[in-house]
């Protein structure tokens, strides 16, 4: 059974007693995220359950924020909120999708098929007049996933960017910066494809441009690409949208700048001549 990447509000109001829906929102301010529990207490879709990015789906031992869970971790988190072999998770929040989309790619990168993004998140679903609640996430019974590590959603490290420098960029490196932030600072050999660029202004995914860009890419690029950000959450928002677009041959950098710059990685600060 095929499940879509990407799932509208209609959709999943009508199938929303048949699956375990999750919001991933985390909340900003300036340099500064905290877990975006209290937004969710104040109100989500009926029947949704938290999963906390900042804390449970995220490596706390890591001096890197967001950093992807051993897998011992990550199947334990998912148990926590009801998710099992057989369930099929709809994620979304209540920002571009950047962090539904991180959810949505740690599940695929962990082997767990069966997961999709609401388009346009929270926002979308009360423009619909989608039932909502308020209060905290619910606790349900504990399920078993089985996370395995070669999923098809592959990770990357600082080493292999590091090695991919050194042997002429065999892969891609795509930076889903903001372009402002990209033309400050980025991988070397980097080409510039923000993720807002992607979203619009109703806040949903512009499939349009998402299919356009995954063409560009399968011409240019037919050995892959290797997606990057600040800290892997834009970067993820890109490779959903290049999946949905209908491009696969793709890895995600997952300690992306905060991991390079920590490593002490080479950085090109000019403008970007290919850049949306």
């Amino acid at each position: 059974m095929t499940t879509e990447a990407l799932v509208e509000a209609p959709w999943l109001r009508a199938h929303l007693d048949d699956l375990v829906v999750l919001d991933a929102t985390v909340t900003r301010d300036g340099d500064t995220y905290a877990s975006g529990r209290p937004a969710f207490e104040n109100v989500h879709i009926r029947s949704a359950r938290f999963a906390d990015l900042v804390t449970t789906f995220s490596d706390t031992e890591s001096p890197l924020l967001f950093t992807r869970p051993s897998i011992e971790d990550f199947a334990a988190a998912a148990g926590t909120v009801g998710v099992g072999d057989g369930t099929h998770v709809v994620v979304y929040d209540r920002d571009t999708g950047a962090w539904a989309a991180r959810l949505w790619w740690l599940f695929r990168s962990f082997g767990h098929e069966r997961v999709s993004v609401l388009d346009g998140g929270l926002r979308a679903w009360q423009e619909l007049g989608g039932p909502t609640e308020s209060g905290p996430s619910p606790s349900v019974p504990r399920a078993t996933l089985t996370a395995r590590e070669d999923g098809g959603f592959a990770v990357v490290s600082t080493e292999d960017v590091a090695g991919g420098l050194r042997d002429g960029h065999s892969v891609q490196l795509v930076s889903a910066l903001r372009s402002e932030a990209h033309d400050e600072a980025h991988i070397p050999g980097s080409v510039s494809r923000p993720y807002r660029s992607l979203i619009g202004p109703t806040g949903r995914l512009d499939q349009g441009v998402a299919a356009a860009m995954a063409r560009e890419f399968a011409d240019k690029f037919p050995t892959g690409v290797v997606a990057y950000c600040g800290g892997g959450i834009n970067a993820a928002g890109l490779l959903l949208a290049l999946h949905v677009g209908g491009y696969h041959r793709t890895a995600l950098y997952d300690g992306s700048l905060a991991a390079w710059r920590a490593h002490g990685g080479p950085l090109s600060s000019s403008r970007s001549v290919d850049r949306r």
